[in-house]
């Protein structure tokens, strides 16, 4: 893309770095009313899922229905325009040359252009940012559910799929306590670390590590995660 074209992922992340565009011009004619050199088509593909969108007849000009930044934001799913401080340059973006007979302009270098391997997935989330007890006064973290009229069924997932990523027992409490107050159901994910029945069984003992809340709150787990296959057959933990 030209220098001021500045085209990113729709979303953050490192799923962008797969990404890859082309430029075309082979547009409808110009009107009186286009200012010159502003029309040009856009492709867009993922490579990753193949998912790709073309985007006809995008203007540089703001006036134009085919303004480019308000058509990928209405449209795509995949690329945004960011553009400090709000405007575009008014010459359309240098179009790819033609790929070699027979080639995919999407996955050739010479006829489109791969995004840079600059995405982030963003710092893991830690419980403080779920349940701490603060939050609810600003209806952030569990309890921005209390912007919802109903809901019947929350489930945390693990903070990440790294060792030790299980939320802790402050949201698992915080979570099981707000599900009471709402009569909403509360699926507790299991521990990372258990792979036996004996674990699940375990923590209902006295003594031993609790997964749930007491037996007057609603709440459920799926054991084992590892087998999607399986059925739902859930055991209860209250």
């Amino acid at each position: 893309m030209a220098v001021g074209f500045n085209l990113v992922a729709a979303n953050p992340g490192k799923w962008g770095e797969k990404l890859r565009v082309r430029i075309d011009y082979n547009t409808r004619p110009h009107l009186p009313t286009d200012p010159a050199n502003s029309l040009f088509n856009l492709s867009v593909r993922d490579t990753a899922t193949g998912t790709t969108e073309r985007f006809l007849n995008l203007s540089t000009d703001p006036n134009n229905a085919r303004f480019v930044t308000r058509v990928l934001e209405q449209e795509s799913n995949l690329v945004r325009i960011v553009t400090p401080p709000g405007t575009v340059p008014a010459l359309r973006p240098t179009a790819h040359g033609n790929p070699p007979a027979g080639a995919d302009p999407l996955l050739d270098n010479a006829s489109s252009t791969v995004f840079t391997a600059t995405g982030n997935e963003g710092a893991a989330i830690t419980d403080n940012q779920i349940s701490l007890a603060s939050l609810e006064a600003s209806k952030q973290g569990i309890w921005a559910l209390q912007k919802a009229d109903l809901f019947n069924l929350l489930c945390v997932p693990p903070l990440t799929r790294e060792p030790g990523g299980d939320v802790n027992s402050q949201t698992r409490s915080a979570a099981a306590a707000y599900c009471l107050a709402r009569r909403a159901m509360y699926i507790v994910d299991p521990l990372m670390a258990w792979d036996e029945p004996s674990d699940l069984t375990r923590c209902q003992r006295p003594g031993q590590r609790q997964l749930g809340p007491g037996p007057q709150h609603k709440c459920g787990t799926i054991f084992p995660l590892s087998s999607p296959a399986r059925s739902f057959t859930g055991k209860s933990l209250g």
